[in-house]
């Protein structure tokens, strides 16, 4: 019988499993105020506890990905609100033990001009490299928001080739 972790707002969440066996889940606080990530830790995968002293530069809309025995954390910079605004790149930290993260220099992807960035996704390839999904939308606007997903490929999950191509596309009109 499934059994309800959490409720109130969460989003995005990310499973990793140490070495040990323990299992760590990543949840973005989201609508239960505030921004970041909250920590949950289970030796069943059924019973959860909160790890408290996470450590994780404000983020939002972010992913863990396991690297041998570190974990990183990829994510974008502030939400752009006006054209002004910096943009938001994808950024990412660094972690030993999955709750304790330094932010490391650089940025991994950076988008183009007038666009941000968010919601990446990192998988491991059979190969051993990886693969990055994240959206890039048009600078926020009240009327219509263009967002595009694209794709970029690394082999050590710093250094990212972003595709040329975008894989989904779409526009969204606000009603007024």
């Amino acid at each position: 019988t499934p059994k309800l972790l959490l409720t109130g707002g969460y989003a995005d969440p990310t499973f990793i499993q140490l070495d040990n066996g323990t299992m760590i889940l990543y949840v973005n606080k989201f609508g239960t105020g505030g921004s970041g990530y909250k920590a949950y830790t289970s030796t069943d995968g059924l019973t959860w506890t909160e790890k408290t002293g996470l450590s994780l530069p404000s983020a939002a809309t972010g992913r863990a990905v396991k690297f041998d025995s570190k974990i990183r954390f990829y994510y974008p910079g502030l939400q752009t609100i006006k054209p002004t605004d910096t943009p938001a790149s994808i950024m990412s930290s660094l972690s030993s033990d999955g709750f304790l993260f330094t932010k490391e220099t650089g940025e991994r992807i950076v988008p183009k001009s007038g666009y941000y960035l968010e919601g990446p996704t990192v998988i491991k390839l059979a190969d051993g490299k990886y693969r990055m999904y994240f959206n890039e939308n048009e600078t926020a606007s009240n009327e219509k928001r263009i967002s595009k997903i694209y794709g970029a490929s690394s082999t050590d999950g710093l250094t990212w080739i972003r595709d040329e191509k975008h894989t989904i596309e779409s526009d969204l009109i606000v009603e007024k």
